[in-house]
């Protein structure tokens, strides 16, 4: 059986569920949750998104991410995505919510951050890719080759660096 994801209203009130290609360009509105995955030396693990994803395919963006599966929390949400994605299982903490609407997706997000050191284990099937990138580095970038990004990872990343400035 496919998985089904919360959908909500305007609010982020739940008010259903539905298949995730149901939700891709429509007015239909879930839940996300996406990571922002710290090594030691300070450096942000960016994603590439595997070429078959419907939304933002070949696109650098979050560490992990994920929708919100029907009767999940975004905690659970995240957790599973870094298994999925990654093959990790770390602790990670809420840095806040964020509303982002465009022309594909309609999602209430929560962003998390997380430390980790280690060996990944790449999901191909999900993930294209991955590289650590330094903040200044990833600052330049977005400016410089801003449509490299997906439209929410650019998004939310101006929102924490906001928050840390």
């Amino acid at each position: 059986m496919s998985e089904l994801i919360t959908e909500v209203d305007k609010q982020n009130k739940i008010i259903g569920k539905g298949k995730p290609s149901s939700f891709f360009a429509t007015n239909k509105i879930h839940r996300s949750s996406n990571l922002l995955l710290f090594d030691e030396l300070g450096r942000l693990l960016l994603q590439k998104r595997s070429k078959n994803k419907i939304l933002y395919p070949g696109m650098y963006s979050f560490s992990v991410s994920g929708a919100v599966n029907w009767k999940e929390t975004h905690k659970r949400t995240i957790i599973r995505e870094m298994k999925e994605e990654i093959g990790i299982q770390i602790n990670c903490r809420p840095l806040f919510t964020y509303r982002f609407f465009d022309v594909f997706d309609k999602s209430f997000a929560i962003l998390f951050i997380g430390h980790y050191q280690g060996k990944l284990t790449i999901n191909k099937e999900e993930v294209d890719s991955v590289k650590w990138m330094t903040m200044n580095s990833i600052k330049k970038d977005l400016l410089e080759r801003p449509l490299r990004y997906s439209p929410v990872f650019f998004y939310a990343m101006r929102k924490y660096l906001e928050q840390i400035a």
